[in-house]
Formats: C-alpha cells, structure tokens, sequence
C-alpha cells in the first residue's frame, strides 16, 4: 500500500529570489503555518508491486576503446599540456604560417576565442547562478588524464561537505558573477564558423589544429586520428543512443538527451532526437569524450550524480571521433536515469498532443538510485518558501538506504535541499518486480502532480503539502485538516491517470481509492477525456466533490455517466 515519509521543518529566513509566497485569501498560510512545526513534504509513494530481477543483456554496440577502465569515481592521471592555450596555438601557427607564405608572411598574433575557467560556488546564491547560466560544467579538470572513468568527482582539496570545483569554457566578453573563480587558460580553439586571421582561412583552420596537438606532447590517446588532408581534418561525431526495456526485452530510443563531447577543452554538444540520433557540430580531429547528459531538450533536468548545480551524466570516455552507438543497459548507473529521461519526455509529448500544460519550465527531477519512493514536493517553484531545517531530515532518510559511495551523498544532501530544492524525486532503487515500465509510470505519476502544479500555482500547492504535514501522511480520512480535500483530488487525479495510462486495475485501501476509481472509470469508459477533466483542475476546484460538481456543470449532456461514475 502507499505509504509517506514526512520531512517537516519551520519556515524561516528568505528564499533565494527574496519574493513572499502568493496566498491563497481562503487559506491564511502566515497564521495557519508559522505558529507550528513546519511545512515542506516530500510525498514519498512507496512502490509495492513484485517482481522478478532482470536480467541485463550485453550492449549490441561494440565498445571501441575497450581498454578504458569504469569504476564510480572519476580517477585523474597527469596534468596535459593543454594544445588550445593561446601560447603553444601562437606558436603552431607561426610555424604554419612561415611554411605556406613565406614571403608574405607578417607577424599576426592569435586573440584568444575561449578562456578555460572554473567556479567554486560557496552558497544557494551562486549554486543558483550556475543554474541559469547556460554553461556545460564539468566536475572534473578537463586538462587531465583519465586513467579511471566514474560519474562524478570530487576534488581532494575541497571537504566533502563543500561543493567542488566546476569546469568549463566560456567566450572572452562573458561577464563573470560575483563567486569564486579562476581564469585557468586563454585558448585560441579553431572554428569553422569563427573569425580567421588575415593569413590564415577555414580551410586551414584544421590543419593548424593539426599542427598545434601534434607539438604538444600527448600521450598516445590524445593524438590525431590519422587521416590525409585530402580527406579533411577531423570528422563531426554522430551516433545512436539507446536504453534497454527490461520489460519489453527490446531497445528503445533515448530521447531529447543532450550527448555531450570534449576533447580536452574544446566541447560541443547536442541533443538527440525522438529515435535517439544525434549529430555533433563540431569537428574532431581526434577521438572525444562522450558523455550523456541529462539535460533534457524538452526542459527538465534530472540530478543524479549526487551533484545538484549540473544535470547528471553518464561519461562513456573517449570513443571514435566519428560518432559513438550506445545502448544503456539495466546494469549501468546511467540506465535510471535513462528511464527518468524517456518517462518524462514522453509525458511532456502527451501534454504537447492531449493539451495539458506541462510541468512548469525548468522542472528539477532528482534520482534517488537506491530509495524505494517517490514525491513531487515542487520545492524548485515554491519560491516563499525557505527549507533550514530540511536537510537533516533528508539526509537521515537518505542513510537509511544501500546507497553507495554513502560518505559523499551524506555530505551533499543538506547542501542539495537548502540550495536547490528539487521540483520531484523519483526513487529507483530495484526491488522484484520494478522493471522499465514501473518505473515509468511511478515518474509519470509525479509528473502529473507537476503538470496539476502548473495550473493551480503555489496557493493551492501550499495547503496540498500542509495537510500531509499534520496528518503524518495521507491520514485515515477523519481529518479536517485544512488541504484535506485537495490531496485527497491530487492523489485522485494522479494514481487514476497513472493507472490508466499503463492499463493497470487499481486497487487499493486508501481512505480516497473509490475517488480514484471514479476518475479512472471516466477515462476507462470514454466518457470524458484526459483533457476535458483537466480543464476542470482549476484554482477552485480543491476536492473531488468540487471536481464533479465542474464536471456537471461543463458537461451537462454526460451527467448521467459523471454521476454514476462518482
């Protein structure tokens, strides 16, 4: 049966953006709330259904770097000498130039087009920051060997409980935020499409890349594929992604995930398309990291690296320079998430198709990779609301399960709730029966909850969460608890659609299972449809009571069927 894990807290302090929560003028928040413990759940939906383990099958897609090694913590090497720095590119083009024009030849000098830096945000503010800059961020150096390939990393010199170092290249005119940070590198990285010298011309912009890689004295891995300059320098990666259904014994396409390359600091990425393609516009003259990002194309983010500024990603090393086929199998980290990823495009692709609104922009979706349950709290879009006190909480829960490496996600987890607040957690901990398409709809089934949230906003969201606080859960139904009717509605409204989106017979003892039953059969029967009753989820309905009495009221030629349905 459904089960809460309730996490209470006191309200206090500001929120990040420093805006009062809008109230609702049937529900005082302010005196209902702040003379009490406080207020912020995570509905967590215990998953109760066996099943059998599955079996992973071995990816069809030959894997080209077979000598890499995998393990969960990125292990670096040495420090490489970087081929894009301003000083070792001034150089390879001197030396280019003087070979092709030697009697025209004028001493021009590169100006850098990139400047490799790193941030180290201290605080919710510049975790905040980092989030809506736009920027590819890499927890690791990217001028470093990798001898050990993992999903995260964590720079020794920074304590466990402080966020680490992130990565990346930005233009020279970026404007820098007021955190911590280091210009590491100029560079100079050719483009095709970017301002060549007066010497020099896209068709030799490769060449010169050619010339400054080869001078820089890499290890084996990290030099040119050989090819003639007939051929042309360097090739633009593309490819196939795609997840194991354990349920359907078959592969699926992984879609709208961002695939994501670097070679050393010059990065590119994409996103791959609904057959799980993609096309890298950048050119690579020699083999690139690949990495899988979820950085979702339809706008939702998905942690999970127990790294909460950047989306999570599933490295794959470094692979041909001509594309990569992948197929995320159940026994990788990556295939949760990879779950998470299709789950949510495809519910954003029925909102698109049956006109619901999708969740709310920038949807932030949290995996729990060994907790057995799942909520959607909408933290990330309550934005009244402070959570101090949370994070001990969270924390203890999160220690209750096999979670591993342990140390780091009990380290993060405080800093994870008071800085970024996750919109939904989705746990994927794997237990008899949780195969791809339980999974699937438990996601879908907090999605509908968002997809609730954007319609109705955060008054009524406010009491939704008050009334679980207070009745330790769903409660028995005896409760008067101001928010009793509009979670009896939202939990109605989101088991009836999960179960009939996944042709699955509800059944349950919970105080509101006939509210269910009843939403369910009017999708079931095709008396109304999924859209005709989401209309009805408006700021005033707060019960299923309400509910029916809009649905009366808007459909009157199907009263008969509305009233024997409820």
């Amino acid at each position: 049966m459904p089960a809460l894990v309730i996490l209470t807290t006191r309200v206090a302090g500001k929120s990040l953006n420093k805006q009062p929560l809008p109230l609702n003028p049937c529900f005082d928040m302010k005196s209902t709330i702040s003379t009490v413990f406080v207020t912020i759940t995570m509905l967590f939906i215990l998953l109760s259904c066996n099943k059998e383990s599955a079996s992973p099958i071995s990816s069809t897609i030959q894997i080209e770097n077979a000598e890499q090694v995998y393990g969960d913590v990125i292990v670096l090497g040495k420090k490489l000498n970087n081929p894009y720095s301003i000083a070792n590119m001034q150089a390879a083009y001197d030396s280019l130039i003087r070979t092709k024009t030697i009697d025209t030849y004028k001493d021009e000098r590169l100006e850098p087009n990139w400047l490799y830096v790193r941030f180290l945000p201290k605080d919710s503010t510049d975790v905040a920051t980092l989030q809506n800059m736009d920027l590819e961020l890499f927890d690791y150096p990217l001028d470093f060997e990798i001898e050990v390939e993992g999903n995260y990393y964590h720079d020794p010199s920074i304590p466990d409980d402080q966020i680490t170092w992130q990565y990346t290249c930005v233009r020279p005119d970026f404007e820098f935020p007021d955190m911590n940070y280091e210009v590491l590198e100029q560079c100079y990285i050719p483009e095709e499409d970017g301002e060549t010298t007066k010497s020099i011309t896209n068709n030799d912009l490769f060449e010169l890349e050619f010339a400054a890689i080869s001078r820089a004295g890499l290890p084996e891995k990290y030099q040119p594929v050989a090819q003639t300059k007939a051929l042309g320098f360097g090739t633009k990666p593309s490819g196939t992604i795609l997840v194991y259904n354990d349920s359907k014994r078959t592969t699926e396409s992984l879609r709208g995930a961002k695939i994501r390359c670097h070679y050393l600091v010059n990065i590119s990425s994409c996103f791959t398309d609904a057959d799980g393609n993609y096309a890298i516009g950048n050119r690579y003259i020699c083999n690139p990291h690949y990495a899988i990002v979820y950085d979702s194309a339809k706008g939702f983010t998905i942690w999970g690296n127990f790294a909460f500024i950047a989306a999570a990603n599933h490295n794959l090393g470094y692979q041909n320079n001509k594309g990569y086929d992948k197929t995320v199998t159940t026994s990788e980290t990556g295939w949760k998430w990879a779950v998470i990823n299709n789950a949510a495009y495809d519910f954003y692709e029925m909102c698109i198709n049956e006109g619901l609104l999708p969740p709310p922009s920038n949807l932030k979706i949290w995996c729990w990779p060994d907790a057995y349950s799942s909520s959607a709290p909408m933290l990330h879009h309550l934005l009244g609301i402070n959570i101090p006190g949370i994070s001990g909480l969270l924390v203890s829960f999160l220690a209750q399960g096999a979670v591993a490496p342990a140390a780091t996600i009990l380290s993060t987890a405080a800093l994870l709730i008071n800085s970024a607040m996750p919109d939904i957690t989705i746990g994927m901990a794997i237990f008899p029966s949780s195969h791809y398409s339980q999974h699937y709809f438990e996601v879908w089934h907090e999605l509908f909850h968002a997809s609730h949230f954007a319609k109705v906003g955060e008054v009524v969201w406010a009491p939704y969460i008050n009334y679980i606080v207070l009745n330790n859960g769903y409660g028995d139904g005896t409760s008067s608890s101001i928010g009793k009717g509009i979670c009896e509605l939202g939990e109605s409204w989101a088991f009836a659609n999960q179960y009939y989106s996944s042709r699955q017979t509800w059944k349950s003892s919970i105080w509101f299972t006939n509210s269910v039953a009843s939403i369910k059969q009017l999708l079931d029967t095709g008396v109304l449809t999924r859209k005709q009753i989401y209309d009805c989820l408006t700021v005033d309905v707060k019960s299923v009571s309400s509910l029916k009495a809009k649905l009366l009221e808007r459909y009157t030629t199907k009263s008969k069927q509305i009233n024997a349905a409820f």
